[in-house]
């Protein structure tokens, strides 16, 4: 069956499906991570590196967050939550070794300081960014992809560790395309600039390696003393190189369905589009919407074509609704009487995700998630 037209999906938006990341520590605020767990400390309450539980349903192999060319940047936003100190270390490993500590540790390809380019939050990103940091500030964390890594998808590890606490991780997709040409070695790398504490080169930091800290240990008045660090593995030596035989990159296939556009429409007036991505990007982007009123309707409109199976909608990465008759919407979406039904939004919630997954009749799929951060018509948008 031809799909060749809009399909529609009015989002039930409620406050109480929207989940705030811990205040307790640092953790990868966007791209999204694999799991909306966001406790995981050095085996105790992760068994293995990566969160193994409280999947995000729309955060998979096949729907990456960040896809960059060999050599070239990349950025992590981290939710801060009132820490500093200590260093971010990023690894590289195949999907199938996403959950091995040693892999992570072999992979690791890019160290920084903990606490390094703190960035303020505006009104659009508050809320996902910056929301328990009294400060208002996130931390962006840039990187570049390492160039030994083959065409492909892979599991990008993140590390906090050598702050006043024990040692945190998470995880996302990344899919390296292109970019510089490949090589057969990686050179880990260290960079200490826009460091909020660290001095000379080095960071501050209770450790410099994965592993020393506990609580008890590494707490404010611990036996263990902040002071000036570089990671353990650039201490009075160059690294070891990281070698492409390591990795096994996961290939997407090219799907027979194509997601071309995403819109945000008041679904009180379909005629008001308050945002709209008509030149398609793939992976996970970005939406600002100014709303009208406090309580309006919302309706995401997804635009694509080919022969088309099932479509899966997302809500804040949980399954939410799917349709496999044209025309495909979500449940009390129809269009009737010049309007959408009406579905409350929850003003109180100021960010979400939606997406969708085309799946087509070949088996092969197709997806998109947004980011949405909502403002309202009060004259400051």
């Amino acid at each position: 069956m031809a799909f060749n037209h809009l399909f529609a999906a009015s989002l039930l938006l409620l406050c109480a499906l929207h989940l705030s990341p811990s205040a307790a520590h640092q953790t990868i605020a966007f791209p999204f991570p694999v799991s909306k767990y966001s406790k995981c400390t050095t085996k105790r309450s992760c068994k293995q590196f990566c969160p193994s539980s409280y999947f995000r349903s729309d955060v998979n192999p096949d729907n990456p967050g960040i896809i960059v060319g060999r050599g070239q940047p990349f950025s992590l936003r981290i939710n801060r939550n009132n820490h500093k100190y200590g260093f971010a270390r990023f690894s590289l490993v195949s999907v199938d070794d996403m959950y091995s500590w040693d892999k992570h540790d072999d992979g690791a390809f890019h160290y920084l300081c903990g606490d390094g380019n703190k960035t303020p939050c505006t009104y659009a990103n508050e809320r996902r960014d910056c929301y328990f940091d009294r400060s208002g500030h996130y931390l962006n964390q840039v990187v570049n992809a390492p160039t030994h890594a083959p065409d492909g998808v892979y599991v990008l590890g993140w590390a906090w560790y050598g702050a006043l606490f024990e040692d945190f991780f998470d995880c996302t997709y990344i899919e390296i395309r292109g970019g510089q040409p490949l090589t057969s070695s990686y050179t880990p790398t260290f960079d200490s600039s826009n460091s909020e504490t660290g001095e000379d080169g080095k960071c501050e930091t209770t450790s410099n390696n994965i592993g020393v800290c506990t609580f008890k240990k590494c707490k404010r008045g611990g036996p263990i003393k902040l002071r000036q660090q570089v990671p353990a593995q650039f201490d009075g030596r160059t690294p070891s190189p990281i070698y492409q035989s390591g990795l096994k990159p996961h290939e997407r296939k090219t799907p027979s369905v194509i997601v071309r556009a995403i819109a945000i429409r008041d679904a009180n007036d379909p005629s008001n589009v308050v945002y709209w991505s008509d030149d398609y990007s793939e992976g996970i982007s970005e939406a600002h919407v100014c709303l009208k009123g406090i309580s309006p309707a919302i309706t995401c409109e997804v635009e694509g074509s080919g022969e088309v199976d099932t479509v899966q909608f997302f809500h804040n990465g949980w399954k939410y609704e799917y349709d496999n008759e044209a025309p495909y919407d979500m449940e009390d979406s129809e269009y009737r009487n010049g309007k959408f039904d009406r579905l409350k939004f929850d003003y109180t919630d100021t960010h979400f995700s939606v997406g969708c997954r085309v799946k087509a009749e070949d088996g092969s799929e197709a997806w998109k998630t947004i980011s949405v951060s909502t403002m309202f018509d009060d004259g400051s948008c």
